[in-house]
């Protein structure tokens, strides 16, 4: 089985390490109750150089996703959004809630396009 981080030369600590960082800047978005953006997620996170737009900052939040699926939770990343333009979340959350959806990687065949990211259940930790 490959390990998540070796496509990035990451050891696995470093993996988790900013995969748990991700996952705590999005929820301190989420427990103030607002959107928050690539840029923003990877200047939070100190385990690994990460650029907001690279192929591990998408992995990363794949892997978040995967994370609170899997535990029962909402769908974290929906908050994570283009700080510009569409403010919508991007593919790696489309495709994944696809697949969750209908099995399919295209979310605009699957009749969800008009999805909008999930309101926040949580209150504020602080």
């Amino acid at each position: 089985m490959r390990r998540p981080g070796s496509r990035f030369e990451l050891s696995d600590e470093q993996w988790r390490a900013a995969a748990d960082q991700v996952r705590e800047a999005i929820l301190d978005a989420a427990y103030d109750r607002r959107m928050t953006w690539y840029g923003e997620i990877a200047d939070r996170v100190s385990a690994v150089e990460l650029d907001p737009h690279s192929p591990l900052m998408n992995a990363l939040l794949g892997a978040v996703f995967e994370q609170e699926h899997d535990a029962g939770r909402p769908a974290l990343t929906s908050i994570v959004t283009h700080k510009y333009g569409d403010k919508e979340p991007g593919e790696v959350f489309t495709t994944k809630l696809g697949r969750l959806a209908t099995g399919s990687t295209n979310l605009m065949s699957s009749g969800l396009s008009k999805y909008k990211p999930c309101s926040m259940h949580t209150g504020n930790r602080r």
